[in-house]
């Protein structure tokens, strides 16, 4: 994923989060930058599949997204919260996308987490061409 795009969908989600929750503290950001990156992993293996299961478990397929989504994502971080966004939450957001992504339930999770602070439900995005921040499912 190229940086530009990551930048984009991080931009119009704070601004989300932001509207409905009226506030956005680092840990907020950190939330959005690593959730985003485990949707965007899990919705491009999903394109992929037929099965919810195999998109979870397919394990070979999505660890080769990790470092480019997560690097784009964090860089994005990066550029519009300079001060506040250093290395180390990059390294921990790493290791935090890799953890979240190998969860048995993690499109559940994430789920949940957009439900609560945007009001959307993902699941309508998988049967759609746009998401709730208008952005097309297709990743490159």
């Amino acid at each position: 994923m190229e940086k530009e795009k990551a930048l984009s969908i991080l931009k119009e989600s704070l601004i989300d989060f932001s509207e409905k929750q009226k506030k956005l503290t680092i840990a907020d950001l950190q939330n959005e930058v690593m959730n985003l990156v485990c949707l965007e992993i899990l919705k491009k293996r999903k394109n992929n599949s037929t099965d919810l299961e195999k998109m979870v478990y397919a394990f070979n397929d999505f660890v080769m997204d990790i470092v480019p989504f997560s690097r784009a994502f964090t860089a994005a971080a990066q550029e519009l919260f300079p001060i506040e966004y250093d290395i180390s939450k990059t390294i921990f957001a790493i290791e935090a996308i890799k953890t979240n992504l190998l969860l048995d339930n993690s499109w559940e999770l994430l789920r949940e987490y957009f439900i609560e602070k945007h009001e959307h439900d993902i699941n309508d995005d998988l049967n759609s061409d746009n998401n709730f921040l208008n952005q097309s499912n297709t990743i490159k």
